[in-house]
């Protein structure tokens, strides 16, 4: 599987959904910034077709004219992406040249080290990329001798496609990949029928208001108390990253600033909408 990758660097850009922030010369590819999800199905005809669901973001730091390129794929089984069975990991670097075209390196979990140039229509919708080198970093890597990526993005529906082609293993330059995309949301609203329906789903259930609010509508119960005033300064990350995290305040308003920040530590964003407001409302049906 040779499919569509978080920066390395210490301090992880921020994934500037819908373009909001970014360095003016990715303007032509500004469409990309965000994290996507989807599924893809492939072919080839050395293989068996497999089907696969994959995560994509393309992440930015406003002071630098270059996209941090990240891609995770899983096996699907019964219709179902399965965490425990990861298929395929890519990550690199995307940048806009003087000239408008396109430069972007990578590397994968297949072992290949790749160097890209492409270009991007004028409406910014398409961008196509071809290899120009693919090193194989590991014996095990086989004979690729050309890759052709285009990205397609929709203006009507906001969604995201790629095709990957590919030239390998002494077979012809063909379709590989093929999949389709939407924008991940930065929040994922959970509302208070849902939490009570599905309550062992969030392993933390984080409660962001002040010591004078949680007196006016007490906390649920077993969640954890952290106002804002020392969430980021005493909450342990290490055992939360990862894990189905609802952040709970009065209105959801505070919690939602914060799922959005706390999505850079690789934390599933959940709010509850409207709050404790809206829980206590619930409480006297």
């Amino acid at each position: 599987n040779f499919c569509l990758p978080v920066t390395m660097c210490s301090r992880a850009p921020a994934a500037a959904a819908n373009g909001s922030d970014f360095h003016p010369a990715l303007a032509p590819v500004k469409h990309l910034l965000g994290s996507w999800v989807g599924r893809g199905h492939g072919i080839y005809p050395t293989i068996e077709s497999f089907d696969y669901s994959e995560k994509i973001t393309f992440a930015t730091n406003p002071a630098r004219p270059v996209i941090f390129y990240t891609q995770t794929t899983q096996k699907i089984i019964d219709g179902n992406p399965d965490p425990s069975q990861p298929m395929h990991a890519e990550s690199g670097f995307l940048k806009v040249l003087p000239d408008g075209t396109l430069e972007m390196s990578m590397s994968d979990s297949v072992g290949y080290a790749s160097t890209y140039s492409g270009t991007v229509s004028a409406d910014g919708n398409v961008i196509t990329l071809k290899s120009q080198n693919i090193s194989a970093a590991s014996s095990n890597a086989k004979k690729t001798n050309s890759v052709i990526r285009t990205i397609t993005f929709s203006p009507e529906t906001q969604s995201l496609s790629y095709e990957l082609n590919m030239e390998a293993v002494g077979q012809p330059m063909q379709n590989h990949l093929k999949a389709s995309f939407s924008r991940e949301p930065e929040v994922i609203p959970v509302s208070v029928e849902e939490f009570k329906a599905h309550r062992a789903k969030f392993q933390y259930v984080v409660d962001v208001r002040e010591p004078d609010e949680t007196s006016a509508v007490p906390p649920i119960e077993g969640s954890i108390a952290s106002p804002l005033r020392k969430v980021y300064r005493s909450s342990p990350f290490n055992e939360w990253e990862g894990k189905n995290v609802l952040l709970i305040c009065k209105s959801g308003r505070r919690a939602g600033f914060i799922a959005k920040e706390w999505k850079q530590r690789g934390f599933n964003n959940f709010v509850l909408t409207g709050g404790m407001n809206a829980w206590a409302a619930n409480e006297k049906k």
